[in-house]
Order: structure tokens, then C-alpha cells, then sequence
């Protein structure tokens, strides 16, 4: 693409990276927003507030992510033997996208921006689950779906700087809405061709007949009315990556460093793996059921490091009057903060120590009601999916990746902090949002032996 001559996706990119290195300074993202636009102040005169750069020219709403039009019967034929292919599949690629982002001397250390890597194997593994196989390993798909995310949490910081009146016309001004645009314009370059493709085949006599096994192809087949638009179509799959992939390698970067910082966990975790895959004859679409030290440590590392400090997310619709006579006006914006609650002592014992094993323990004192302890858990003590009828959909999901993922990095690959490092990298704070140090490098070095025989199902 290109504005009186010069190719505008360079000059973007560096807006971006601005942005990013700027990325506590506000007031400073606002200025570089204006002068920005002083360069480029004929480009997309179209562009509208935080509500376009997330859904074009949809407003946002709540079937986006939790329920499209779809069609009752039409899930049918991927409930059956979705997890199982869901798992052979996301199985090839880790192994695929750790062997590519991961070094691969098992004699030397390498430093590694962890979170980088992390983000291209994670979305990886998404998009062959959400999308099969012909986007998973194009690097122009995984980094539009990156730099999309990226970008509307960008604006969406600017845009709370001033009222909500205002977001419309400042939006306007902001160069990472432009850059959400540009990520919406080229995967749907991707993504419509694909779907076109899959409309044309399910059309035919024998479309029934040797169907992927992907949420896109749930979508196609369940969509009614306006979604079944292939644009569309391509909008709502960005959507889910959204909500997807940066969500998942923030947890799986944290266990990360929480490895590094207490790595007498790593043993127990590699132990725990290697036994119930040798049970097991390898990966089951049960498997990570039986994971119970590791998941346990993802939850304990999610406890200190979730993804908001706030959650259960509300609107107030109407006015409300609770049982203890506070008083809720409509329109009011109501949050819990959730991290507060798992350091209540209360809640948690000595919720200042670090214990990987904590909820692995719990699980055994009370194995009725294991599931409590769930890193997938969703209720009034453990927030961090929300709660009640809108609690994360996708928890299942991600838990079942984080651990499979986890499990190969166990298994395969050995880490640890750069000579000097004693402590975790400090945490990006940003409001309510927090997220790993996408900067910090640690060392990693690929393990002697072939585990990969009991990564396969």
C-alpha cells in the first residue's frame, strides 16, 4: 500500500514500535497520535472511533464471541471427534513451531525473547485448531492476528484518556486504529478465499464427505443470514484469535518465569508428564485430565500474574438495589477485583508464598469436589475466567492447550535465568491489565534424548 509514493506499511510499523516503547506514557502516545496524523492526514478518512477498529463496520456485540445465529445440529459432527483431532493436531504443531521459534543447540544456552517466541508458537497452535491447516504456518496470517490485538489495546488506552463522546472523532486521529484497519483488511485477503473455497465445496454432491474439523468450518456450516458472509465469516475468526492467543502465551510466558524463578518445581512437573504419557501410551484426548501438578502450577502462576486485576465485567441496564441497600445507578460500570479476592487469607492460606503444588494438594483432600481446583475453575473465589452464565467459554480450550503445550516445553527444553537474574521479570502493569515482560530474555537450551515419541497419540 502506498500514499503519494511512499509505501505506507513501513511508516506503520514504526508508529507501532513507538507506541509500544511509549507504552506507559499516554499522554506521550497522544502526541505521537497527532503528529503522526500531520503525516499521514489523508490516509483513510474513513477510519471511525474504538468501536470500528474492533468490528468494522459491525458494531461489537455479544454473539461476536459467544453465540453466532448458528444452526442447533450443527456442531454435531465436530463433537464427536473434534478433541481427538484436536489434539493430534495441536500435538504436530508445537512440535512444528517450538522446533522453529525454539533454538535448537543441546550444548549451548541461547538467549531468547521467550514471550516473542511464545506468541507465534501459541498462535500457531490457535489457528490450526480454529482454522486448519492453511493458515497456521503463514507468518503474514500469525502476525496480522498479533499485531491486530496489539493494536486495539493501543487505542483502547489512548480512547480512555477522554470522554466516550469523543472516541469517534479522536479515533480518527490515533495511528493504531489505522494499523487495526490495515490487519482487518489482510486477513480478510487470507481468510475470505479459504472460506469461498469451503462454501464451494460443502455446495457439492459429496460435501459432506471429508469435512475439516475446525471452528471455521463450525461457523460455515452453522452461520444463517448476514453471517454467512465469507467477510464476515473472516472478521469473527480474527475475533477469536483475539480473545485467544495473546490471553494464552501471557500464561504460558509467565509459568515460564515462574519456572525459572522455583525450578525445584521442574522435576516433580517432568516426572508427573512422563509418567502419565507412558500410561497413557502418549497424548489421549484425556490425557491432560490427568496432569494434575501441572495444572496446579498454572493455576497458582495465574493466581500472582492474572490476566486483569479486575473482573466480572458489568453494565448495570437498569437501576439495582443490593441486599446490603447500596444503591446501583443504570449505566453504572461494575467490577470485582479478582486478584484481591485470591490473596484474601480467607481464601488462600499464606497467599504471599509462592506454592506450585498448592491447588494439586487441595485436589487431594477433597477429591469429590477436585474440580473446584480446576485451573479452569470459574467461580466466586477464583475469578480470572469471570463468572456465572458469561464466564469464559474458551477456558476449557486454552487450559487444555496451555498444559499440552507446557508438557512438550518440559519435556523437550530446559530453561533459565541469564547469569545475574535472581528474581522473575517484573510484570507490565497498565491499568487493570497486566501482562508479562514482553522484554526480558531467558536462556534455553534444547534437552538431550527424543521425547517426541510421547508427544504422539
Amino acid at each position: 500500500m502506498e500514499l503519494a509514493g511512499f509505501p505506507v506499511e513501513p511508516l506503520m510499523n514504526v508508529a507501532s514500535q513507538a507506541y509500544q516503547a511509549a507504552w506507559s506514557a499516554r499522554w506521550l502516545l497522544l502526541l505521537l497520535a497527532v503528529s503522526t496524523l500531520l503525516l499521514f492526514r489523508d490516509f483513510e478518512s474513513t477510519t471511525r472511533g474504538v468501536e470500528a477498529p474492533i468490528a468494522g463496520r459491525w458494531r461489537f456485540e455479544p454473539y461476536f464471541l459467544t453465540g453466532l445465529r448458528f444452526k442447533g445440529s450443527s456442531m454435531l459432527h465436530l463433537s464427536a471427534g473434534y478433541k481427538k483431532d484436536f489434539v493430534a493436531s495441536s500435538l504436530e504443531e508445537i512440535e512444528y513451531s517450538t522446533e522453529k521459534e525454539l533454538p535448537a543447540s543441546q550444548d549451548t544456552w541461547t538467549p531468547v525473547k521467550i514471550n516473542h517466541a511464545l506468541l507465534y508458537i501459541v498462535a500457531g497452535v490457535t489457528t490450526r485448531a480454529m482454522s486448519g491447516t492453511q493458515l497456521c504456518r503463514n507468518r503474514r496470517w500469525l502476525s496480522t492476528c498479533i499485531r491486530y490485538t496489539e493494536n486495539i489495546f493501543i487505542t483502547l488506552l489512548i480512547l480512555r484518556l477522554f470522554p466516550r463522546a469523543l472516541h469517534e472523532w479522536i479515533g480518527r486521529f490515533v495511528p493504531s486504529s489505522w494499523i487495526t484497519h490495515l490487519c482487518l483488511r489482510r486477513a480478510k485477503k487470507l481468510l475470505v478465499p479459504i472460506i469461498k473455497e469451503r462454501m464451494k465445496h460443502q455446495a457439492s454432491p459429496d460435501g459432506r464427505d471429508n469435512r475439516p474439523r475446525d471452528l471455521l468450518q463450525y461457523m460455515i456450516e452453522g452461520a444463517q443470514g448476514e453471517d454467512l458472509e465469507p467477510e464476515r465469516l473472516a472478521h469473527l475468526q480474527l475475533m477469536v484469535n483475539l480473545a485467544g492467543i495473546h490471553t494464552t502465551s501471557a500464561a504460558i510466558t509467565h509459568a515460564i518465569y515462574d519456572l525459572c524463578e522455583h525450578p525445584e518445581y521442574v522435576k516433580e512437573l517432568r516426572e508427573e508428564t512422563d509418567e502419565v504419557l507412558r500410561l497413557d501410551g502418549g497424548w489421549q484426548k484425556g490425557t491432560h485430565k490427568k496432569l494434575h501438578k501441572l495444572d496446579s502450577f498454572l493455576k497458582e502462576s495465574q493466581r500472582f500474574s492474572p490476566p486483569t486485576l479486575l473482573s466480572f465485567n458489568r453494565v448495570a441496564l437498569t437501576p439495582l438495589t443490593l441486599s446490603n441497600g447500596v444503591h446501583i445507578p443504570a449505566g453504572t460500570h461494575i467490577s470485582v477485583a479478582s486478584r484481591h479476592i485470591l490473596f484474601d487469607p480467607d481464601v488462600t492460606p499464606d497467599p504471599d508464598s509462592f506454592d506450585g503444588l498448592r491447588y494439586y494438594r487441595l485436589r487431594q483432600q477433597a477429591p469429590t469436589d477436585s474440580h473446584r481446583h480446576d485451573f479452569a475453575s470459574a467461580d466466586g473465589t477464583n475469578m480470572n475466567f469471570g463468572a456465572g452464565r458469561y464466564a469464559c467459554p474458551g477456558r476449557f480450550f486454552a487450559s487444555m492447550e496451555l498444559k499440552m503445550l507446557l508438557a512438550h516445553l518440559l519435556l523437550k527444553y530446559d530453561f533459565r535465568f541469564p547469569p545475574g537474574t535472581a528474581a522473575r521479570p517484573p510484570n507490565l502493569v497498565i491499568d487493570e491489565f497486566l501482562g508479562p515482560n514482553p522484554w526480558a530474555k531467558v536462556l534455553v537450551r534444547k534437552r538431550h534424548g527424543d521425547f517426541a515419541g510421547r508427544m504422539e497419540s
